[in-house]
């Protein structure tokens, strides 16, 4: 699920955001109707030295992450895939408390205001994601989409979604020359390409832009490309 709604984009703040709605959820619970199961699940997201490092809770794994000394790309990873499971259970544990039990206090620590009863319009933006191949192996290719604004993270811009668009021909096809077509609109940073048997050896070419709620575009990306193993 996309970072977004009331999580910071970036890491380090989600971290401090992290350091704070977690104690006080868990001493506000029984007010806020807070699932014990959803509690528990959270509490070993946030802290669980555990044994094996992919069970490591976020507080473990960010400490691993900002020491220079101990960070490598699988601590990296292991950050994105436990900030969301952290959003995840968040997520439900606010989808279920009563609005009605949310007070100021409550509001500004959660960082859930009040929804605004005028809609915002959702801009055009005026950049392009980054897209680029994070995986090539027999038959398949995983595209990793990123805003290039919050590097650090691998939320879409708020309420944006990406589409896709791909080619498969010859290598070194000049970008003005190549007939892309569509692959998929995506929400996702990471996303799945099959390939035929028949289309190894041949190059895939993808490029990517935003697209808001309204199907309004903003500019494509620079294309990248590779060959199908």
């Amino acid at each position: 699920m996309p970072t977004g709604g009331p999580f910071p984009t970036k890491n380090s703040e989600f971290n401090d955001y992290s350091n704070t709605v977690t104690p006080y959820l868990n001493a506000n619970a029984v007010r806020l109707s807070v699932s014990g199961a959803n509690l528990t699940i959270l509490n070993t997201f946030y802290d669980n030295p555990g044994v094996v490092q992919n069970d490591l809770g976020w507080k473990q794994l960010w400490a691993l992450n900002i020491n220079d000394d101990t960070t490598t790309k699988t601590i990296s990873d292991l950050v994105r895939i436990r900030r969301t499971d952290m959003e995840d259970t968040l997520r439900l544990i606010y989808g279920d408390i009563p609005k009605s039990a949310l007070t100021v206090s409550d509001r500004n620590t959660l960082n859930i205001p009040l929804r605004d009863s005028t809609p915002t319009p959702v801009p055009v933006l005026t950049f392009a994601p980054d897209v680029e191949i994070d995986e090539t192996r027999n038959g398949v290719q995983v595209l990793r989409v990123t805003n290039p604004q919050t590097p650090d993270t691998d939320a879409m811009p708020p309420n944006q979604k990406a589409e896709l668009q791909t080619f498969v021909g010859a290598a070194n096809i000049p970008d003005n020359n190549i007939a892309f077509v569509g692959l998929k609109t995506t929400s996702k940073h990471l996303n799945t390409v099959n390939f035929l048997p028949a289309q190894k050896g041949q190059t895939a070419y993808y490029r990517g832009r935003y697209v808001n709620p309204k199907g309004e575009q903003g500019p494509w990306s620079d294309v990248t490309s590779e060959i199908i193993l």
